[in-house]
């Protein structure tokens, strides 16, 4: 079995040796004066930093989720301008605007895309007789707002999802580095202090990992 710390073992590893450094903290700062309270509430406040970012980094399946529902609310609206486009042809209306949003959806600008429907939609509302003379059925500029606002909730969502992953590709190795420096020093002072002693065994990271593994908490 190997003991080499991977990075998904860097959290379980270092909670259990928190457990061992609180109650040794006093006696091995006897010797190592660094290991103060306050060291020890810095220790605990990494722990919790490098917990929070693992439950952000979930966000994987979540993001493929949100990409998948405003792929189908893209699909909708292109839907719908392609109906509006057989509706303004009969009424013999300018379908270049329709065109523009289609055009934005092809960029995967959903936003634009909004916008521009947006405008779109108060046009039909000045048009509303003459295009319900032509087929357009009553009531479709409230049906067209929702999927208008789905697409832009949907966008919305996925950007905020794509910036949080984006910041934690990039913050997540100093924080998973700074967690380790914790680790290792608290786990060679232990092994120096308790050395032919049997909790010497709870400093030693490859006998941490291994139980770990062994127990099936990792």
């Amino acid at each position: 079995m190997s003991t080499k710390l991977r990075i998904e073992e860097y959290l379980p590893t270092g909670s259990f040796l928190k457990t061992s450094f609180s109650r040794d903290r006093a006696e091995l700062e006897e010797d190592f004066s660094e290991f103060t309270p306050e060291y020890e509430a810095a220790f605990e406040t990494q722990l919790q930093t490098v917990a929070k970012l693992e439950d952000l980094l979930v966000l994987t399946d979540e993001q493929k989720a949100v990409t998948k529902s405003l792929y189908l609310a893209t699909a909708a609206v292109n839907k719908e301008l392609n109906i509006l486009a057989f509706h303004f042809k009969r009424a013999k209306l300018d379908t270049k605007p329709l065109t523009e949003v289609k055009k934005e959806l092809t960029k995967a600008n959903a936003e634009g895309a909004h916008l521009k429907l947006k405008a779109i939609i108060q046009f039909i509302d000045s048009k509303k007789d003459l295009l319900e003379s032509k087929g357009m059925k009553a009531g479709y500029t409230d049906q067209l707002t929702v999927k208008n606002k789905e697409l832009l909730d949907k966008n919305i969502l996925q950007n905020k999802l794509m910036d949080n992953r984006g910041q934690l590709s990039e913050d997540n190795a100093k924080v998973y580095k700074e967690l380790f420096k914790y680790i290792s020093t608290i786990a060679e002072a232990g092994k120096i202090i308790y050395a032919g002693q049997g909790k010497r065994d709870e400093y030693v990271i490859s006998k941490i990992v291994s139980r770990l593994r062994t127990s099936g908490g990792i």
